[in-house]
This record gives C-alpha cells, structure tokens and sequence, in this order.
C-alpha cells in the first residue's frame, strides 16, 4: 500500500466530527541523538495547540551516532504512549521495525491515532547491541485538523 493512498484512506476511517473540518499535511519530528549501548531513552512529542493531530503513518532512519553509516533493521524496541489521554499503543517493546518503517516503505497505521491538540506522544526507544551507540530519527506523519477543540468523548 503507498503512503499516498493511505493518507486519502485515512480520512475516511478518523471520528465524523472531523471529516468535514479543515486539514493539511503534517510530520512530528523525533531525534535521539547518540542513544548510547544497551541505553533506554524517551522523548515527549508535544502536539501544538492549533489543531488536533492525526498520525497514518511513522518511519525512522538510523544511523552510528556520527551519521555516516546507516542501518535497516536497527536493533531497537520501542514503546508509545499517548500521554495525553493516559494510553499505552503496545502491551510490550516492539522491535522498531514492526510499528516504524523506512521512507521507501513507511509504516501505515490499521487505524490513523488521533492525538488533541495540546497533548503529548510519549515514544520509548531501548538498543539492543551492548557495544555500538546509534542516532535514530522518528518521522511521525499525518495531518492537523483545525477547528474548535474536541472533548475525549467528541
């Protein structure tokens, strides 16, 4: 499936309340720069507080921590939380390849996740090799969707 498609999709499948509102492209950007051997690392993704954000699609590139030599898989878990409304996206670590996919071939969503605005995407990244310290960069794609605030019951 393209990510083209996917995006055209996903409106379809996000609350009615939004499908009729204002929406434009979108991407959430996560760098963990220099995650050192063995290291667990996190980062909060604070969503602005102009729109509600809906996430199709995520993808990732890592790298040595200088840049120069690039890996696909990367020996990373991750774990994501959607802190704004208190819930974790996976019941365990998933290997970063299952639920982050590359540029080429993102990984699309089975159901874009709808992220308030003014809310925090909590994402956890753990390396799996005991020796080598990685730099890996999260693109978090999708589009904002404007108009006036939603309540979690919307």
């Amino acid at each position: 499936m393209s990510s083209q498609y996917a995006i055209w999709d996903a409106v379809a499948l996000i609350p009615p309340v939004l499908q009729s509102r204002p929406r434009d492209f979108f991407s959430y950007a996560a760098d963990f720069t220099n995650v050192a051997a063995s290291a667990t690392v996190s980062q909060d993704v604070k969503i602005s507080d102009d729109a509600d954000f809906i996430l199709v699609y995520q993808t990732y590139v890592a790298s040595n921590a200088a840049g120069t030599t690039f890996f696909n898989p990367a020996p990373f878990t991750a774990t994501m939380k959607d802190a704004g409304a208190g819930r974790d996206l996976s019941n365990a670590p998933v290997h970063i390849n299952n639920i982050f996919g590359t540029a080429q071939n993102p990984a699309v969503l089975p159901q874009p996740k709808l992220f308030f605005r003014a809310s925090t995407y909590t994402i956890t990244l753990n390396n799996l090799d005991a020796g080598t310290a990685y730099t890996v960069r999260l693109g978090l794609v999708g589009f904002k969707v404007y108009g006036e605030r939603l309540s979690a019951s919307y």
